[in-house]
């Protein structure tokens, strides 16, 4: 299938063999049929009656699914990104169902696992039909944020039993990105004490690993380096500290 998404992972993996570090794993972030449909329809619709019209979501949905199975019959771990669910862009009773849909037919697919993943960045307090509704998915890991104002009240949202419960993972979001000055970047102790306290809510074996709150698209590249070794610090200082 000859998409970017597909060209670009292929591109990472074959520089990876380069470097005979082949053992690493890579992840692919595609955004969702939820947020991607709500996006286009901001800039006009005209096949469609609306933004509460189904027919936009499931035709996305249809559209992207060979391009996750792709990546995933090529080896690589897939994310869907959906952040149009914690901004409300579409009720959960519809977004909920989509997403469904799409999943049933391409977790099928896996190779690895734990290969598939769904990130939901935002605060998910707003409404519980959110988190009961991921929680029905056919996905390996849950990926959410931690750290921001509005994000940091997502702990009260998880357990080990309601992970343990439904199968899932936890992918935790520990250090915020939506930052401009490299004074704001969080130190790796505050990181590392983030990552401890989700793991000792959850438990340890329901976290399948640790990452930033979100892209880094709209950060600095400067900014970007340094929340990144920041957070590789922190992350390595729970693994040796626990």
């Amino acid at each position: 299938l000859e998409v970017a998404k597909v060209r670009d992972f292929i591109t990472a993996r074959d520089y990876l063999r380069r470097l005979g570090r082949e053992w690493v794993f890579l992840k692919t972030a595609v955004t969702g049929p939820v947020t991607l449909g709500f996006t286009c329809a901001m800039a006009g619709l005209k096949h469609y009656s609306g933004l509460l019209d189904q027919r936009l979501y499931i035709d996305l949905s249809e559209a992207l699914e060979p391009v996750i199975t792709t990546l995933l019959d090529l080896g690589s771990y897939v994310q869907i990104d959906e952040p149009g669910l914690s901004a409300g862009y579409v009720d959960p009773s519809v977004a909920i169902p989509i997403l469904r849909g799409l999943f049933s037919h391409v977790s099928a697919k896996r190779r690895l696992p734990g290969s598939v993943s769904i990130h939901v960045c935002g605060g998910l307090g707003r409404s519980h039909k959110i988190m009961r509704g991921l929680l029905e998915l056919d996905v390996d890991v849950l990926s959410l944020a931690f750290s921001g104002p509005t994000e940091r009240s997502n702990l009260d949202l998880v357990s080990e039993s309601l992970l343990e419960g439904s199968g899932k993972r936890l992918g935790v979001g520990c250090t915020p990105v939506s930052l401009r000055e490299k004074g704001e970047v969080e130190g790796a102790a505050e990181i590392y004490l983030r990552i401890k306290r989700i793991c000792d809510k959850v438990g340890r074996r329901n976290v399948a690993y640790a990452h930033p709150d979100c892209g880094l698209r709209g950060t600095s590249l400067e900014v970007s380096e340094l929340i990144l070794q920041r957070f590789s610090e922190g992350v390595d200082q729970y693994n040796r500290y626990g």
